[in-house]
Formats: structure tokens, C-alpha cells, sequence
């Protein structure tokens, strides 16, 4: 049996190197997904800030990139109620410890920096909400993500109905995936 002993494996007509091997035994092979890190929210929260909040520490998602040249795939989904009234998210994230502040959040002309919804019922049902962003952290320290919400009205509810019946509730969740980006 022999031994085929490499770092980089590329194509021959290639001028930059496939996949990269480390010498841990770990292969990083560009634009697939490295590492998944998911966290899960089951029990309720609410709020009437109208300023951003994070809604949970539960919902936090913390990674640490292989590369600094790897993209962060950071995926939301909320089960959210609310009486006829607008609530906007948005995503924060912490570098290595540094301090929460937001990024990729779509302006939709509602609320600068945000994905905004509107929930005009008010009733027992749950809306589910889940938004998704492409980020460039550039970093190998650890990088964590939450979910973090306002509202200009009503209180906002978080895994249940807005009547509080019991009848709807939800599991929300905060999923990053790690994509290798090409290596030259």
C-alpha cells in the first residue's frame, strides 16, 4: 500500500490549489459547508421594547471559522405572534468577545437595517418567520449570533399564540454553516 503525502490537491489546468489539506487530518474543500452549530429556543418569550433587544440567549449560534477567507451562512427561523401592530429583527453578532453589534440585515424602507413584519390578526396563530444572511466575519476567533427584535405597538410573542390559548406553539431556531471559500 502506499502513501500519497500532499497539502494542496489541485487540477492540472488549475492555477490555484482545491482542497487543502491540514495537518490535523482536516480537508477544506472550497464552497462546501465546513461545520454546522445550531441552537433551539422550545419555552416562550415576549417583549414590548421598542428598541432592539436580543430575544434570547437561547437562540444564540457561536462558531469558529477554519479561514478567514470562509463565508457564515446564518439562518433564522421564528415562531412569532403579535396584535396588529409591526415588529422588525435583526441580526447581531459578537467577534471574539468584543461586543454585540448588528450586521446583514435587509432595509426594507420599513426600518433601516431590518426585516420588518407586520401581524394584523392578533390572534391564536403563529407566524413563522425565517430570514437568512450570507456574512464575511473574516476572523478565526469565535463568532456568535442572536436574533434580537423591536416593536412599535403591541407586545410580540415568542413560541406562542398572541391569545395565549396554548393552542399554537412553536420551536425557534438559530442555525450557521460555515462554506469554504475558494483558497488561492
Amino acid at each position: 500500500m502506499s502513501t500519497l503525502n500532499a497539502v494542496n490537491l489541485k487540477h492540472a489546468s488549475s492555477s490555484s490549489n482545491n482542497i487543502v489539506l491540514a495537518s490535523n487530518g482536516t480537508s477544506y474543500i472550497p464552497k462546501h459547508i465546513v461545520q454546522v452549530v445550531s441552537s433551539t429556543k422550545s419555552d416562550t418569550a415576549s417583549t414590548s421594547s421598542t428598541s432592539p433587544t436580543e430575544i434570547s440567549s437561547d437562540l444564540r449560534a457561536a462558531i469558529t471559522p477554519a479561514s478567514t477567507s470562509s463565508k457564515i451562512l446564518v439562518t433564522f427561523c421564528l415562531y412569532i405572534s403579535q396584535g396588529d401592530s409591526s415588529q422588525s429583527f435583526r441580526i447581531y453578532r459578537d467577534i471574539g468577545g468584543g461586543g454585540y453589534s448588528v450586521v446583514g440585515a435587509a432595509d426594507t424602507g420599513n426600518d433601516d437595517g431590518s426585516f420588518t413584519h407586520w401581524a394584523g390578526d392578533g390572534g391564536a396563530f403563529l407566524d413563522v418567520m425565517h430570514f437568512t444572511y450570507l456574512d464575511s466575519p473574516s476572523t478565526t476567533s469565535a463568532v456568535t449570533y442572536t436574533p434580537y427584535w423591536r416593536v412599535s405597538g403591541n407586545t410580540c410573542y415568542l413560541n406562542r399564540g398572541y391569545d395565549g390559548s396554548g393552542n399554537y406553539n412553536g420551536v425557534s431556531t438559530t442555525t450557521v454553516m460555515e462554506i469554504a471559500a475558494w483558497v488561492h
